[in-house]
């Protein structure tokens, strides 16, 4: 009798220890799977980072360039002779009465 709980008790143990090692190697695949999103993860916003800095690059190098035309179109400008603004679209209002809107608030 003595024999047979040990064998049932060291079957157990062994099934035991299999399930154990099935979920150890479940687990570590699923730890090897996560390791590799972060590195491509990582890759990708790595990607994403040096594509924004060529971005702003370009852009800076195309302000620099706007920069340099209307530093070179100040120095080269001409005054033209005689300029005259050209006539604002509406005329300025008439100057106000003495008293006029003043006047109309203390009789509300």
């Amino acid at each position: 009798v003595r024999e047979e709980r040990e064998r049932e008790r060291d079957k157990t143990v062994a099934e035991i220890l299999s399930v154990v090692k099935t979920l150890r190697d479940e687990q570590d695949g699923m730890l090897e799977g996560m390791e590799e999103v972060r590195g491509e993860m990582k890759r990708l916003a790595e990607k994403v980072e040096a594509a924004q800095r060529a971005q702003e690059d370009l852009m800076q190098q195309e302000l620099n360039n706007i920069r340099s035309q209307f530093r070179e179109a100040l120095l080269n400008r001409k005054p033209a002779p005689d300029y005259a603004p050209p006539p604002h679209p509406h005329p300025p209002a008439p100057p106000a009465e003495e008293g006029g809107r003043e006047e109309l608030q203390r009789d509300r």
